[in-house]
């Protein structure tokens, strides 16, 4: 009897599902056992309480056949062994479910956060995209407009004037290689880049030359200013004694008047 019981015991688990399903199934198991390390005891016990399961059953169906009374000798130790196994299973199942059920609500969170990181993620790259097509539109749009200074010319008449002795040509035409003897053509030959440069720095010195004429006629300004100041002060002066001095021959004259009338 004993060895029927351990016959059926031996059986494989594979026996009972799909091979696909039975390694999808230990895969899980696996994991989950190396995560709550304790479930190698509960394995101990539920096969336990299987073999003991299994002999009784096999003793109570083998003498249900002969027609023999049913009555199963079971020590109470072993009963109570039994029982206080199936409470501390119960107990491990329950802790187990309330850890699955706070690691499923944990769970939860992380995906609604990482849910909530990825939906902030995406909208921020919708306002990048949106931003770099409003700045592409922009740069055609600013691309596509016509500006004063491109219809300036680099290079004519009035600014070949005011270079005098061309110099700064011919510091670009010894390093280009052109001949200095030609210098009606060397603003021609010379790259529009160095035509660049050699205007940008003929502006500089006009900008620092109309700056020194305007402080020059600001130092003028200022010194005829205080000798007009200067000038006015003395022409009230002036005034001031011309007026003493009209005074003073008003009265002598009519001194000069009266003194004839009282010499007859």
């Amino acid at each position: 009897m004993t060895e029927t019981h351990q016959t059926e015991q031996i059986l494989p688990i594979e026996s009972l599902c799909e091979p696909t399903k039975f390694k999808r199934f230990t895969e899980q198991y696996n994991g989950f056992t190396s995560e709550l390390k304790y479930l190698n005891e509960l394995d101990d016990i539920f096969l336990t309480l299987k073999t003991d399961t299994a002999q009784i059953m096999e003793e109570f169906f083998s003498k249900l056949k002969t027609g023999t009374k049913v009555k199963i000798p079971f020590p109470a130790d072993r009963l109570a062994e039994l029982t206080k196994n199936s409470k501390y299973c119960s107990l491990r199942l329950k802790v187990l479910n309330r850890k699955a059920h706070l690691d499923k609500a944990a769970d939860k969170e992380n995906i609604l956060e990482a849910r909530e990181k990825v939906n902030q993620a995406n909208f921020d790259l919708q306002n990048l995209l949106h931003e770099k097509g409003h700045l592409r539109r922009e740069i055609e749009k600013c691309r596509e407009n016509r500006f004063t200074f491109k219809d300036i010319l680099l290079m004519n008449e009035e600014f070949a004037a005011r270079t005098p002795g061309h110099s700064s040509t011919l510091v670009v035409n010894s390093k280009m290689g052109i001949d200095d003897n030609n210098q009606d053509d060397s603003f021609e030959k010379i790259s529009s880049h160095h035509l660049t440069i050699q205007r940008f720095k003929n502006e500089m010195i006009e900008c620092q030359r109309l700056e020194a004429e305007r402080d020059e006629k600001r130092r003028k300004k200022l010194l005829l200013t205080q000798e007009l100041a200067e000038k006015q002060a003395k022409t009230v002066e002036t005034r001031r004694e011309i007026e003493k001095f009209l005074v003073a021959s008003s009265i002598l004259r009519s001194f000069i008047v009266t003194q004839p009338e009282n010499d007859d």
